[in-house]
This record gives structure tokens, sequence and C-alpha cells, in this order.
């Protein structure tokens, strides 16, 4: 690797709303990438039986303390167990006195006859100590609980057995066992139906950790886990493609040395304390060249005291360059428009004169010299004319298109009911000539250019009446659709041949019926719906009509 230097500070940052304690269950998955990159800490603290599996040779296994558990300490919990033993233990003692001393029983005998109960409190009695050594305090408190319970519940039903029989006069050795091992029954169940699920748990835990392991170790994003000190934030362990970005053996070594955190704007150190994660970008030059990357920051708890985070780390240099070249085409074709426009209003500005002079001489000769002229100098005049003519009306068209955008209105909320009704109310001569029939559905309200809107209906309109045929129906309505009105503009014309439908909006294009026109009509329309941004297009069979439809977004 080359030598990094930092370059540039952060250019873009998102730090969390709020800051989260990250403890238990919420530690799986603690840290999750935009890019969907998932870290992992499967720590289920959530049950407190629960031993959980090394991940990637650290373990994790800490128990976050319940507030209400807290308000005990250890030693009390331990002290209750103890004076459980000792009360069982007493009574045990108690036996083998009686047996001893009352009885006359041999000594030996009655230590036989409780050498099973003594060995059992001894077992319970290293256990309390190792648990008091071992495990947390919440831990401590669930099996103070339930030994209490199955204590308090084997004491009951014997006092209960017991009782029933000397009401009787009469003692039931085996009724007693009976019962006795009824209650071990039912504790028996109780704890194997627990044990088997902290087995099934810690197989789904194990299942968990292996994907998410896989995960860590494969993804094409870089991720490190931190330990934090006082000062620094250090690696803990990272996947392959960390180490294959930033160093090949990173463990133990600074976040700071691989990575240019000192160009983020963001104190990660008090991220940690406040536990509030952080989304920002940062520069490495590596030999002369750049490569951008976004830093995700995502702080965690192992227990109480052991803080950590997650760096997940994306390269979004190819992103980078790409954006850059994108943005040099959008400027390039902006300048090419802007040029192509200013050319078209200029060349068809400065062609209007010429024209007018051309047009001038022509009506000059047929005036002047009309009757000198035979019937094909006539003719010859007549083409003339009805060429300047049609030169004129392209020119025009051409300044119309050219000015769509350089003479446009502001967009405004604007009701396309009423701007349709002036529409046809201005057509009314073309609509009666026609014979035709224009109607319209309820139209919305939108934002647009009225002035562009009106002339969007009136080319449409234009043109469904000039290729419509005889006593035509056209139709106008508007429907909702994902976030756009879509406008139609229907006729029952011959429609349009498939072979045309693709070409209907260029510039200049004239369908094979036309005689007349200047092919324009239509490309202003595309162009007025893309200043809007939206879309135009045709649905059309020929001999079934056709149906032109343009979107204008909502927002």
């Amino acid at each position: 690797m080359g030598e990094r230097q930092p370059r540039t500070t952060v250019r873009a940052r998102d730090r969390s709303d709020s800051c989260r304690h990250w403890t238990g269950a919420d530690r799986v998955g603690a840290a999750l990438a935009l890019d969907g990159t998932l870290a992992f800490d499967t720590a289920l603290a959530s049950d407190p039986l629960l031993s959980i599996p090394e991940i990637r040779g650290r373990n994790v296994m800490r128990w976050t303390p319940n507030p209400s558990v807290m308000e005990l300490s250890r030693r009390t919990y331990a002290g209750a167990l103890a004076a459980i033993v000792a009360l069982l233990l007493g009574i045990v003692l108690f036996d083998i006195w009686e047996d001893w001393q009352v009885q006359g029983e041999p000594l030996w005998l009655t230590l036989a006859e409780n050498s099973v109960p003594l060995a059992l409190l001894g077992v319970l009695t290293y256990a309390i100590y190792r648990l008091y050594r071992r495990v947390d305090v919440e831990y401590l408190a669930t099996v103070a609980k339930w030994t209490s319970i199955g204590v308090v519940g084997i004491l009951l039903l014997g006092a209960w057995v017991f009782g029933i029989q000397t009401l009787q006069s009469r003692l039931k050795p085996f009724v007693l066992g009976t019962q006795a091992a009824i209650g071990g029954a039912v504790g028996g169940l109780f704890v194997g139906y627990t044990i088997a699920q902290v087995r099934r748990a810690r197989a789904e835990s194990e299942r968990e950790r292996r994907r998410w392991e896989s995960l860590f170790a494969n993804t094409p994003t870089a991720i490190a886990d931190l330990t934090v000190t006082s000062q620094h934030l250090d690696i803990a362990s990272a996947n392959d493609t960390f180490q294959s970005w930033f160093d090949d053996d990173p463990t133990g070594s600074p976040l700071r040395e691989l990575v240019a955190i000192d160009t983020v704007d963001e104190d990660l150190l008090a991220c940690v304390e406040e536990e509030c994660s952080v989304t920002t970008e940062f520069t490495l030059r590596e030999d002369d060249q750049f490569r951008y990357y976004i830093l995700r920051f995502v702080p965690y708890r192992v227990g109480e005291a052991e803080r950590r985070a997650y760096a997940i780390i994306t390269d979004i240099t190819d992103l980078k360059e790409t954006q850059r070249e994108l943005e040099e085409t959008v400027a390039d074709l902006e300048r090419s428009n802007e040029q192509l426009e200013q050319f078209a209003y200029i060349a068809s500005h400065d062609l209007q004169e010429p024209l007018r002079m051309v047009s001038s001489y022509v009506d000059l000769i047929e005036s002047e010299y009309g009757d000198e002229l035979d019937d094909e100098a006539d003719e010859y005049v007549a083409y003339a004319v009805n060429g300047a003519e049609r030169m004129q009306a392209m020119i025009d068209g051409l300044l119309d298109y050219s000015r769509v955008t350089t003479r446009g209105g502001a967009f405004d909320t604007v009701d396309a009911g009423a701007v349709f009704e002036r529409t046809r109310k201005d057509l009314e001569l073309l609509i009666e000539d026609a014979s035709a029939t224009v109607t319209a559905g309820d139209l919305p309200t939108i934002t647009a250019d009225e002035n562009q809107l009106a002339q969007l209906f009136q080319n449409l309109l234009k043109n469904a009446l000039k290729h419509a045929g005889d006593s035509p129906t056209i139709r106008v309505d508007a429907e909702a659709r994902d976030g756009e009105w879509v406008f139609s503009v229907a006729d029952d014309g011959p429609g349009i041949p498939e072979r045309q439908q693709d070409s209907v909006f260029e510039i200049f294009e004239q369908g094979a019926r036309e005689n007349e026109g200047t092919g324009m009509g239509l490309a202003i329309c595309q162009r007025i719906v893309a200043r809007h941004d939206g879309e135009v297009w045709l649905d059309s069979t020929e001999g079934e009509g056709a149906t032109f439809y343009f979107s204008i977004p909502t927002e």
C-alpha cells in the first residue's frame, strides 16, 4: 500500500437523532451498514442461563443487570441460598442426633442413612460458592428464587401428606415416598424443559454466530471491531476486506494509524460515551491517487463496563468517479443544449428578414407583372409564394420550440379543466368546420406553466382535428397514477401506422397523410412535457383511432 495522507475533511455526516444503550439481545446485529452489511455480536443476554460461545476467539459473555434486581446485592442472594442449605443441614443433623442419642442406633448406621443428603448438601454448598464467585447478581437471583421455590414446594408437599396421615393415625411410608417421587417428577420435568430450552437457544445462537461470522469475514465492506480506551480506538479484530485495504495484521493497532479519522468532523470517543452512531466520509491518498470511503461508526456495550464500537468502511471511489463523470456529462449536455437553443433562436430569427424580402418580391412580381405572365409562370409564382409561407411557418415553429425553455413562465397551481375550456373556445371555429365533438372528463388542478399547458392542449387537439377524419369525436381525460397525473387525448380517426409512431415527436416530422403543416406541433408538445418533468407517448392501432398521453408530476 502507498503512503496514506489525509487529504479532505468530512463531506457528509449523519448522527443519529437519539443515543441508545445497546445491551442484551440488542447487540445481535448491533451495526447495520447502509449498503446492507451487518456486523454482529451474538451475546443473547436476555436469557441468564445461556453460555455464549466465543466469537473470533474472544468471550463476549456479560449479563446486563435488571434495575429491579440490582436493589439486592450478590452477597444477599448468596446468603439466602446459604440459609437454605443451613436449614436443610440442620434437619439432617437433627435426624442423625435423634437416631443416635434418642433411638440408640449406632452412629455409623445413622450416618450411612444420611450419607446421600449430606453429600448433596456438600455439592449444593460448593455450587453456591461457585455461583457467588463467577456469575452476576441477576443470574444468582434467578438461582436463589427457583431453589427457594423447590425447597418450599417439597416441604409443603411432605407436610401436607404427613399431616393427612397423622389425622388418619396411620403412617404410610410407601405413600410418602410416592408423593415425594411425584414432586421430584414435577421438578425434574421443569428442570428438563428448562435445560431443553437452553440447549435449543444455544444451538440457535451457534447457528447465528456462524452465519454472522461468515458475513463478517466475507463481506466486501471493511469491518473492524474496536476496543475503547480513554485516548484510543484500538482494533481488536478485522475482517479480510479491512486487512486487504489497510493492513495485513491490524489487530492491536490504533484505528487512526490506518484510517484518516483525524479528518472526521466528529469526536468518535465522545460518540462512544454517548453511544451515538455516526456516518461520515473521509479520503485517503495512495500513490498520488485519492480513494474515497464512507465510515459508519457504531458504538455498543459488552456488559456495563466495557464499551466497544464497530468501524464499517465502504469504498465509494468508483461511485465518486462515476458521479463525477455523470456531472461532467450533464454539464456538457446542458451547454450543448443551451448552444443549440441559442442557435435555433438566432437562426430562425435571422432568417425572418430575408424570407420577408423573398415573399415581398414574389408578391410584387405577381402584382406588377401578373397580366403579362402566362399560366405556367403564374403556377411558378404560386409555388414560390407557397414555399415562402411554409418556410415562414417552419421558422415560427422553430422559434416556438426554442422558447419553450428560454421563455417559459413560472410554475403555479393551475386548473387544467379551466385551461382546457379556454383552449376549446379558442379552437371553436376549427371544431365547427370539422363537425367534431370535443369533450373532457374531470380534469385536476396541477402545478404547471399555464400558458404552456394551454399550448399543449391546443397542439394535441389541432393534431386530432387534422387527422381524425370527418365528424371526429375527441375525448380528454386524466387519471392519477403513482405520484403523477396522466392526461389522455383520444380520437376515433384512422389511427397512425406503426412504422410512424416512433418518429411523430421529432422536429419537422410529418405523417404520410399530411399535405400541410410544419411537423413542429408534437415536437413542441414533447418539449413542454419534458420541461414539466413528465413524459409523452402514443398508443394507436391503425384503423382504430389514436390516443396521446402525457404525464405531469403531482409535486
